[in-house]
């Protein structure tokens, strides 16, 4: 099965935005769609990608094209799954886009490949120490075997000192 080519495996149910959509529109277009990843194209080239976790901290006013990832690492259909794998774990990113002469085909995630047998290890994902989540997981300063999701850290920073509730009137 881990010789079965990408293509064979790929999502073609991609979801494209162009690089001026707002930040609360990729979140609306994503949401409706019930994808994490979007493809940011201009005509027909693929000139970035963003996933839910890219958004989270995204201002709603500013543009994908502000927080989307480029160059974009694509993949083969003609590619095994065993590469797609190692691709996934060594560049440390969470999907491929499936590209052949230039056109978009589809898109294979780590879901797709854990769905096949591969394991969190094999894919390089990290798990949040919190709640276990493996999206958006980064090291924790100084101890690089811990680390926390996106969620998971925002609700770790302190309050400032205007955030707390002193328990004054109003």
């Amino acid at each position: 099965m881990r010789r079965t080519r990408i293509g064979d495996s790929m999502s073609t149910g991609i979801v494209c935005v162009v690089p001026s959509v707002k930040i609360a529109d990729a979140r609306e277009v994503a949401r409706r769609r019930n994808v994490r990843h979007l493809l940011v194209t201009s005509k027909r080239d693929l000139v970035g990608i963003a996933c839910l976790c890219d958004l989270a901290p995204a201002v709603e006013a500013q543009t994908i094209a502000s927080c989307m990832a480029s160059p974009v690492v694509t993949i083969s259909p003609d590619a095994t799954l065993d590469f797609g794998a190692e691709v996934m774990r060594s560049r440390r990113v969470g999907c491929l886009p499936v590209v052949s002469g230039g056109d978009l085909l589809g898109i294979v995630t780590r879901g797709d490949l854990r769905r096949r047998g591969f394991s969190d290890e094999e894919l390089g994902i990290r798990r949040c120490v919190v709640c276990g989540w493996g999206h958006n997981v980064v090291a924790s300063l100084g101890t690089p075997d811990v680390g926390f999701c996106l969620f998971c850290r925002e609700r770790s920073i302190p309050p400032s000192e205007d955030d707390v509730d002193l328990g004054g009137s109003g």
